[in-house]
């Protein structure tokens, strides 16, 4: 697991460690991922920053993307649903 982050590594690397983040941050400064993935963002102070987002990825392959703020049971059956499929098999947005 992963976190990815459009600040710079210097401020990630404070905020992983003031926040005792179990995982590593890495970034996209220059929004290369985020523009290749067409990752959803918005502005702050002249920044542009991920909105909070899930992506699953599996051998390589994207699998889905998982938005918070879906009605429980739609965001429950959406998990349900990716983590049964099998490799290779497409699931929408």
């Amino acid at each position: 697991m992963f976190g990815v982050s459009t600040q710079s590594t210097a401020y990630q690397q404070e905020m992983v460690k003031r926040l005792e983040v179990p995982f590593e941050v890495l970034s996209d400064e220059q929004l290369a991922l985020t523009n290749a993935l067409r990752l959803p963002t918005f502005t702050v102070e002249g920044m542009t920053l991920l909105k909070r987002l899930t992506l699953v990825i599996r051998n390589g392959q994207y699998r889905a993307r998982l938005l918070p703020g879906l009605p429980t049971r739609q965001a429950r059956g959406r998990s349900d649903r990716v983590a049964q499929a099998a490799p290779g098999q497409k699931l929408g947005d």
